[in-house]
């Protein structure tokens, strides 16, 4: 839909006032307006005109398809409009007569992709399911959306042309999803298949150091966070940070790469660290709207019942919480009737509320995959609350370990060099992370204590506070001296 269709009478002149008063509004606030307007006139109020740069990702894909590449991976943040760019894609292939498989992993994923589906144009009857409580594929629909668990015991759907892995740092790593590959590229290899292959993403990362993406063979990247937020499609992601809470020596890493989980379980379920996090949450957003994301299902009930004797709504969810209480606490979520909902991995994905105003990350972890997703959920516009930014609270020193969630970093098909190793300390004055050795804050001057330079007092903890952006920070730093400057 273009400005012209729904402006009606005397469209050019409305559509010069448009252009002019657009021009006067920041790009989140074009985005808002813009948006708010399409919406109103689209048909029963749905949204689906394509961004510049999902339109631009899309003629990519289909660039590499055209020169004989068989499996691409599109890498697209939380946000952007994934399922939006996929489905634009699915249909194209329908209305070329190409049969479509469509692979999730969670059941929210399921239904989201069909909604995205229908509101795009395609009939329901053209939609089949493999997954267990759904309609049973009958073998004539065109798109079929099945749960990679599901799929694995049953018969594989016959005459497909492409392939689409949703969250595919998680699906195709599945050893049913490498058997399926296989199965349809009929070949050793993907190059020589005859089935094309897209892998969907917003976090192509592994925390395991020997595994990769084997089966991809060239990526397709969408604006990153920081370009994004940018442009005006995401909020501003403010980064907070709390040294020295958790005693994370008491934490050896899994086979996965992350932390053992029952080491998780006992640090991060005790009741001091849990009361912490409540007590930081209503000293600096105490009305935000917000989700907490935990190590274990008995931490997050502990932390609910914290949340809730402090006067603060809260609802824990977890993956066996029935389909309709889960709805159910969504609903009340969404009118501002409950606060915060906290669970350990049920939002961190599929869960697409743009309202919530703050993330709390009451758990560590060593998954940048698993990092970027949970802060993702907060990113997203939200035009009739009108938010500006995300308050991404982090209670785990994740920020520390693996750095903030807008800045920019390499992808890697075959397996990544390690990370490189910077012994590091905060400054407990303007959170900036320096060098071990460093005696003086080069950020804002802070002296550290004497003795060894990289260690501070036993009974000293930093203070919670932001962590800024180097962008930032180069700011703050040219103002002080500038300060300094006219004092002297």
């Amino acid at each position: 839909m273009t400005i012209k269709n729904f402006l009606g009478s005397n469209q050019e002149e409305s559509k010069e006032a448009l252009v002019k008063t657009m021009q006067q509004l920041s790009p989140a606030a074009q985005l808002k307006t813009k948006e708010l307007k399409l919406e109103k006139a689209g048909s029963g109020g749905k949204l689906l005109q394509l961004r510049d740069y999902q339109q631009r990702v899309i003629k990519q894909i289909y660039h590499w398809y055209r020169w004989g590449k068989k499996s691409v991976m599109l890498v697209s943040p939380t946000g952007s409009g994934k399922t939006l760019t996929a489905t634009h894609i699915i249909t194209d292939a329908v209305n070329r007569n190409c049969r479509v498989l469509f692979i999730v992993h969670r059941e929210p994923l399921i239904d989201q992709t069909v909604n995205t589906l229908i509101n795009y144009g395609l009939k329901a009857s053209q939609i089949g399911y493999i997954k267990a409580g759904y309609p049973h594929a009958e073998g004539e629909e065109m798109v079929i959306v099945a749960s990679i668990q599901t799929l694995a015991r049953r018969d594989y759907p016959k005459k497909i042309g492409l392939v689409i892995f949703d969250e595919t740092h998680t699906t195709s790593f599945y050893k049913s999803a490498q058997d399926l590959i296989y199965h349809y590229a009929q070949a050793p290899v993907v190059a020589l298949s005859k089935v094309k292959f897209l892998h969907l993403t917003a976090t192509p990362y592994r925390t395991k150091a020997q595994e990769y993406f084997p089966h991809v063979e060239v990526v397709v990247q969408a604006p990153d966070i920081k370009s994004l937020i940018k442009m005006g499609y995401l909020v501003y992601a403010r980064h907070f940070g709390y040294g020295g809470l958790l005693d994370l020596t008491k934490l050896d890493t899994g086979k996965d790469g992350d932390y053992k989980q029952t080491q998780l379980n006992v640090v991060c379920g005790e009741e001091e660290y849990n009361a912490e996090v409540v007590s930081k949450f209503r000293e600096i957003c105490p009305h935000k709207k917000a989700i907490a994301f935990c190590a274990g299902v008995e931490q997050s009930k502990v932390l609910t019942e914290l949340f809730n004797q402090a006067g603060i709504v809260a609802a824990h969810i977890q993956a066996e919480t029935p389909s309709e209480e889960r709805k159910e606490i969504f609903r009340r979520f969404k009118k501002g009737e409950i606060q915060i909902i906290s669970s350990v991995g049920t939002l961190t994905e599929g869960f697409d509320e743009p309202s919530v105003e703050a993330v709390i990350l009451a758990r560590p972890t060593k998954s940048l995959s698993l990092l970027i997703q949970m802060c993702g959920r907060g990113l997203r516009l939200s035009p009739s609350t009108g938010k500006e930014d995300c308050w991404l609270l982090d209670f785990g020193e994740n920020f520390k370990r693996l750095g903030r969630i807008d800045q920019k970093r390499p992808i890697f098909l075959c397996p990544a060099p390690p990370r490189p190793t910077t012994d590091t300390k905060e400054c407990p004055d303007c959170h900036a992370q320096v060098n071990k050795f460093f005696r003086i804050c080069p950020e804002c001057g802070y002296v550290f204590p004497e003795g060894e330079p990289e260690e501070l007092e036993d009974d000293f903890l930093p203070e919670f506070g932001e962590l800024l952006d180097e962008e930032t920070k180069k700011k703050i730093t040219y103002i002080n001296e500038s300060l300094l400057e006219q004092e002297y």
